[in-house]
């Protein structure tokens, strides 16, 4: 039986550095946002035949310009080229930008409990066709992962960081202890 996938693309951030009111996914980059490249790739992704998983449906969590995003996705035709891959896509709202974890957060009682999900970041365009021909065999995933160009290969939290999440968790109760300690020592 194959494994179902959701992939979650976040495209709620405002973007504050880039000095603009227009939302960070909607930038153009070789004359289409940055969001599109995202999901593009994801219908590249769906197009993939694996014997392990199948791709379910696709979760956009827009935040910051939300109307404008949703009109972009829209005027793009990918709601329909979704839809034609069978693919359902679901809107989910960050209304108050309070960083990435609360943006998954907003898509997450969606999420199917019995698959599996891939978390893409709308303002990292140029996924690499080999990562995605990766994820093909990679499955099938002991947790929700992470596909991200600053991890090791590609991919984080569940395929390759696995192994040194407990270390990383350690340190991070060291780095909490010695705040702790200097807070209380003021």
């Amino acid at each position: 039986m194959k494994m179902r996938l959701d992939v979650v693309v976040l495209a709620a951030g405002r973007g504050k550095r880039m000095h603009s009111d227009i939302a960070k996914v909607l930038h153009p980059i070789g004359g289409q946002a940055m969001l599109e490249h995202v999901l593009h790739s994801v219908l590249e992704l769906g197009s993939l035949e694996s014997d392990r998983w199948g791709l379910a449906a696709v979760h956009l969590v827009k935040g910051f310009a939300a109307d404008q995003v949703e009109a972009a996705v829209h005027r793009a035709g990918l709601e329909r080229a979704f839809s034609e891959q069978g693919l359902a896509l679901y809107w989910h709202e960050q209304q108050t930008q309070r960083g990435t974890g609360h943006a998954l957060m907003q898509a997450q009682q969606a999420l199917c409990a019995q698959g599996h999900s891939l978390v893409l970041f709308g303002d990292v365009p140029f996924q690499h066709w080999g990562r995605f021909q990766r994820l093909k065999t990679a499955a099938p995933f002991s947790r929700p992962f992470l596909m991200s160009p600053r991890a090791t290969g590609g991919f984080c939290a569940g395929l390759k960081a696995h192994k040194s999440a407990a270390s990383l968790k350690k340190k991070m109760q060291t780095m909490r202890n010695d705040e702790s300690r200097r807070s209380t020592a003021a």
